[in-house]
């Protein structure tokens, strides 16, 4: 049509000519123009110079000089044709040919911002030359103040070389010029986080995916910040999303490949370095993130082989020396190891090998070569709170607490807003029962650090510890929501504070809020989830439970809802598909074993029980469950010897758990009543203080009626727990049944310990009542019916309460309700004698 209209060749064509060289139609553009010769020179000079590049982009250099000289020729002038002649130049590694010609450009006119440019961008990637580098992009951004672009090349620069204070400096001037760009932005959470300002960072982060929710480097940043700040599922999800939208984002592929370490999926890793191990040009950081990924898969060979790379590319690297070192720890190469991370420690003024060989040693529990090695990080940290801390816990975990209050007084002398040791100096407290320094200690922290999530996260679970309210508590952790609203710690914490309580309401009110606040964080889809199953939406909580699986593949969340929702539907096919999935995407995950357990033998798979159980005791060795599993599996087939050699086994870990009242309830069960006898006796011998097992005991001995026994079992425990509620409770609860004295007192002291616990005001109120104090019991228990209108059992106490206190009516008209009841409730056998005793009966 142009061509119709009688427009000028030359225009027409060069219009061509860009069109094609902007569609990257390269072939198209030289076979239709390469011997063209237009009218202008200028023309023709524009013209040669876009042949050239197309002929750059098909790989014909030669052909490309021709054509870029031949347009330098016809007008010598020419800045596009200068300005690519350097670009070809720099593509062909002539790097300072290049500069030799922007220079000529420049001499001529200094301010030509494109050329300043391209001369910044081949000293740094060219030449390598970053001080150079930064030079002329700030003599660029001098003569084009806003170029977001140019900023944010700035900072990165800074930030790679560590110069922080370059970097902010930096921002303020991108600021001024550009408040509102989405660059801005993202680089006030880049400098949040390179500050440390995990918090900040999140929520900027987080804010910014709302409006731009596919782009790679915001992901990557929120992800960062997220596996920083020990949200591991959330920080998944954005990596993930970050890699599938970039798959050659080396470093969104690397820290998602850190997350399934740090949570126990090395396969995972494996699976997404592997791309990057392929290439050619792999860097060492990636080499020894695959060399620890393939040690944990067992594949040593690789391991080596990756370790070996990158000690050979930087064979006096420290980081390198120290990775390789700990490689060694995990192989078993303990003395060589440590060796050679003493060597690393004493020549380096970085910290990495001094951690390293702290946390190996006490690992191992050996505790005056930790001492050591934590004195040599001191010197290296004199005013650094770390070195105090780390000396404090490990005083803690010899039990002198003296010693590690000490240390941790030490670190917050140092920096009084060292969150850590301050809430251990908290726990302190409460162990020297001194829950009020304990307080003052957290609030004096949060006046100085307000938004500070983990002291206001302290104070609500003193504020547990201490008898606090649920509302008190709740009060608490929306104090820390508010300080950190995109931070999903604390509405966790909530969640599963109204879960403990058993205010199921709550907890799923707190989770809608929790995911629409946060909606992309598979951990609290996962609460919201459990929240639907325990209001019993098993539908709803599917569609939530299948938006994981959806929005994250590749974790097992998803699919350990949906198998315990097919357990709930009493679907076992469908639990097995789900739960199989589960274990396949996470092999270590603990939670999906045991279901998988759970629906092995409710499809009367024993084998494949047995078989989950012993993986659990291969992979979690100096724990318990694996033994208790494979005991509890052994006696639901009632195989008393296998169970019972399980349990024995379990009870040599250092944390036998319920092994012993397993044991003791299989011996009985096999008909071997004198060794359990023997065992009972000798395992509270030896073992005085397992509340656990007394309080086993003593259930055992009720059940069977030995009241006495049972009350027996109760007092050894108040003798080293004396404020233990659930003990000073069913002791009232004995004296109560045996008519006798004293409930009263127990159960006072079991509410003081435990406030607002229905069941036992319900205690208290039937002590009262046993104890002729008969207008304190009815008051009470009219309380603990405000409280719990629905359950019969209150019902039935306030009955007996009013036949107590002759109050024959009020007492029918309980009974009469409760014997309306359609379901079933403890003490329903109850009702007709309690009837003949109002009626004047025996």
């Amino acid at each position: 049509r142009a061509t119709e209209l009688k427009y000028s060749t030359d225009e027409i064509a060069l219009e061509a000519s860009n069109i094609l060289l902007k569609k990257n139609d390269f072939k198209k553009l030289t076979d239709q123009f390469s011997d063209v010769t237009l009218g202008s020179t200028a023309a023709n000079a524009e013209l040669k110079t876009n042949i050239a590049v197309a002929f750059a982009a098909q790989n014909q250099p030669e052909k490309s000089r021709d054509a870029i000289s031949k347009a330098i020729e016809l007008q010598p002038d020419s800045l596009p044709a200068l300005l690519t002649q350097a670009r070809l130049k720099a593509e062909q590694k002539d790097f300072d040919g290049a500069i030799a010609v922007l220079d000529a450009v420049l001499s001529k006119n200094p301010q030509k911002f494109v050329a300043l440019r391209l001369k910044a961008d081949v000293q740094l990637k060219g030449k390598n030359d970053t001080a150079a580098a930064i030079a002329t992009y700030k003599q660029a951004l001098a003569v084009q103040t806003d170029s977001a672009e140019l900023h944010a090349t700035l900072i990165s620069l800074y930030l790679s070389q560590e110069n922080t204070k370059a970097a902010s400096d930096q921002y303020v001037a991108m600021k001024q010029v550009l408040p509102e760009h989405a660059l801005t932005r993202f680089f006030e959470a880049q400098l949040a986080f390179a500050n440390q300002d995990y918090p900040r960072a999140r929520e900027i982060s987080r804010a910014m995916l709302l409006t731009h929710p596919d782009n790679p480097a915001t992901l990557h940043l929120a992800g960062a910040t997220e596996f920083q700040l020990g949200a591991l599922a959330q920080a998944e999800t954005y990596l993930t999303q970050a890699v599938q939208l970039q798959p050659q984002f080396v470093g969104a592929r690397r820290l998602l490949a850190q997350t399934y370490l740090q949570s126990d999926r090395p396969a995972r890793a494996v699976v997404v370095l592997q791309p990057l191990l392929d290439r050619p040009g792999v860097d060492v950081d990636t080499l020894l993130l695959a060399g620890r990924a393939y040690l944990l898969v067992d594949d040593t060979k690789a391991a080596d082989a990756a370790f070996k790379r990158a000690g050979t590319m930087r064979p006096k690297d420290n980081k390198v020396r120290t990775e390789l070192a700990m490689a060694q720890l995990v192989q078993g190469k303990t003395d060589i190891a440590f060796s050679e991370l003493q060597t690393i420690a004493a020549g380096d003024t970085g910290v990495s090998a001094d951690m390293a060989t702290i946390s190996g040693r006490m690992k191992r529990g050996e505790f005056e070569p930790a001492l050591r090695a934590i004195a040599e990080l001191e010197k290296k940290l004199p005013k650094d709170p770390l070195p105090a801390d780390l000396r404090g816990r490990l005083y803690l975990l010899r039990g002198d607490l003296l010693t590690s209050r000490q240390n941790f007084e030490q670190a917050v002398a140092l920096n009084p807003r060292y969150t850590p040791a301050i809430i251990k100096l908290g726990a302190l407290d409460l162990i020297e029962k001194k829950p009020d320094a304990a307080d003052t200690r957290i609030r004096n922290l949060l006046k100085l650090d307000p938004k500070n999530v983990q002291g206001w996260l302290a104070l609500a679970d003193l504020k547990r510890r201490s008898g606090g309210t649920e509302d008190e508590v709740a009060k608490l952790i929306t104090e820390a929501i508010t300080a950190s609203p995109m931070d999903p710690e604390p509405r966790v914490a909530l969640i599963d504070h109204y879960f403990v309580n058993s205010d199921v309401k709550n907890a799923l009110s707190a989770a809608q809020n929790a995911v629409a606040a946060i909606p992309l964080s598979a951990e609290l889809l996962d609460k919201l989830g459990r929240s639907q199953m325990a209001n019993f939406d098993l539908n709803q909580a599917s569609t939530t439970f299948t938006k994981i699986t959806s929005q994250e593949p590749e974790s097992p969340i998803g699919y350990q809802g949906l198998a315990e929702i097919a357990i709930a539907k009493r679907d076992l096919p469908a639990a097995s598909k789900y739960v199989n999935r589960a274990i396949e995407l996470g092999p270590k995950s603990l939670a999906a074993q045991q279901t998988g357990i759970l629906v092995a033998m409710a499809q009367r798979k024993p084998r494949d029980a047995l078989s989950l159980a012993n993986t659990i005791q291969t992979q979690h060795g100096d724990d318990s469950l694996g033994f208790i599993l494979e005991g509890e599996i052994e006696a639901d087939q009632m195989r008393w010897d296998q169970a019972a050699a399980a349990f024995r086994r379990a009870l040599k870990k250092s944390n036998p758990g319920r092994a012993p009242m397993r044991l003791h309830a299989v011996l009985l069960s096999a008909k071997k009543s004198p060794e359990a006898t023997k065992f009972a006796e000798q395992w509270a011998s030896e073992h005085p203080r397992d509340a656990l097992f007394a309080a086993y005991l003593a259930q055992t001995a009720t059940s069977r009626g030995d009241l006495m026994q049972a009350e027996q079992q109760y007092l050894r425990i108040l003798q080293w727990q004396p404020q233990n509620a659930i003990a000073l409770n069913n002791l009232a609860w004995l004296l109560i049944k045996q008519n006798r004295n004293g409930a009263v007192a127990y159960a006072e002291r079991a509410l003081k310990s435990a406030p607002d616990q229905v069941g036992m005001m319900d205690t208290l109120a039937m002590a009262y009542s046993n104890e002729n104090q008969h207008a304190k019991a009815i008051e009470l228990q009219k309380k603990v019916l405000g409280l719990s209108p629905e359950e019969p059992t209150f019902h039935l106490t306030m009955a007996k309460i009013y036949l107590r206190a002759g109050e024959k009516p009020l007492a029918k008209a309980a009974l009469d309700d409760l014997s309306q009841q359609k379901k079933p409730f403890p003490g329903r056998e109850e009702v007709p004698q309690l009837y003949k005793t109002l009626n004047g009966g025996s």
